[in-house]
């Protein structure tokens, strides 16, 4: 009989698995002997045996050796079918998002893989950073933590992922992605805490020609938070807004030099006086300059929000009756209001 309480505890009592013969003792009436059974040098499996190994006689050692060797074959096997199989699998994400193969390839690829294209799936890029100069983190060691991240988090939230470069790229269903991400945070928080990792979420992708859309949205939403830094580690390319379509065509400095150029002086007057003119801005602008909607939202007279917009265009040195003063102001706001989030 085996004494199934026992074994999970003793496997769980040791801080290294076993991988040479051992005797685990029940009471001192019952052991247990235990053969691994190793794949690369390391235990894949057990072979647990009632009664003490070295008890038994010749024939009883010679089938519990057949019975491991047989075992070791078979693991052996599935191993390397499973190998192969995730080999397939990672380079047909990696040409599915470089979009490397024709939208035919593909689709027959993905059916040899049981791979369905008919649910909506958004794309997640992960970008670590260790803050330990001496541990630099290479393709290498980032698939080592992918191998982890699998195990821990189960291989079916993550059986569509890449390594591209220092990144780790996952295809996940909508609806399940702010889990992940949350999980994912939490893994990193607790094993690798030097570790500073920047997430970046695609809009959803339908259609098989658009994952590489959705790469490039996850990366530029990757490389935003990286470059903002601050306490929030997970953006959504969506909520990067006209701020996602300056950032295709411009750097992050340029981005902030325009915020700066339109909002510099009314921010720093804000932090020196305290005001609430730049929250009336905002309101004007919202309401597309109508000065009654606006002043009944900000619960102040008509004639008090006047003064105030008057107030703000004499600190910014530009006139707000201007159509394409007002855009740029609007998206000046827009960016100065994501980066304050990630603060």
């Amino acid at each position: 009989m085996f004494d199934l309480p026992f074994l999970r505890n003793a496997f769980c009592s040791e801080k290294e698995p076993y991988v040479s013969p051992a005797v685990l003792h029940v009471n001192k009436e019952h052991s247990y002997s235990l053969i691994p059974i190793l794949l690369h040098e390391k235990a894949a499996a057990y072979l647990l045996i009632p009664k003490v190994y070295n008890e038994r006689d010749h024939l009883d050692l010679v089938a519990i050796e057949q019975a491991k060797n047989i075992l070791s074959l078979k693991f052996t096997q599935e191993h390397t079918s499973m190998e192969v199989e995730n080999r397939l699998r990672l380079d047909f994400v990696h040409d599915l998002l470089l979009g490397l193969e024709t939208e035919e390839d593909l689709i027959r690829r993905g059916r040899y893989l049981k791979i369905s294209f008919q649910h909506p799936r958004q794309v997640i890029m992960l970008n670590p950073k260790n803050r330990l100069d001496t541990e630099h983190i290479d393709s290498k060691r980032l698939t080592q933590i992918a191998e982890k991240l699998q195990y821990e988090l189960g291989f079916s939230k993550m059986h569509l992922c890449t390594i591209h470069g220092t990144k780790l790229i996952i295809i996940a269903p909508v609806g399940e992605t702010d889990q992940l991400t949350s999980n994912i945070l939490s893994y990193f928080e607790d094993h690798y805490p030097t570790v500073d990792i920047s997430i970046g979420v695609s809009n959803a992708v339908t259609e098989v020609s658009d994952y590489t859309t959705g790469y490039n949205e996850a990366k530029r939403a990757s490389q935003f938070v990286e470059l903002i830094g601050g306490n929030k580690r997970v953006l959504y390319y969506n909520d990067l807004g006209v701020v996602g379509l300056l950032f295709e065509s411009a750097d992050y400095a340029s981005i902030i030099e325009f915020k700066d150029k339109y909002l510099g002086k009314l921010l720093h007057y804000e932090g020196q006086n305290k005001s609430d003119l730049l929250l009336s801005l905002q309101v004007f602008l919202d309401n597309e300059s109508a000065y009654q909607a606006s002043a009944t939202q900000l619960h102040v007279h008509y004639n008090t929000l006047r003064y105030r917009i008057e107030r703000v265009e004499e600190i910014i040195q530009l006139d707000l009756s201007n159509a394409q003063n007002r855009l740029n102001l609007q998206i000046a706001l827009t960016i100065h209001q994501l980066v304050n989030s990630f603060s």
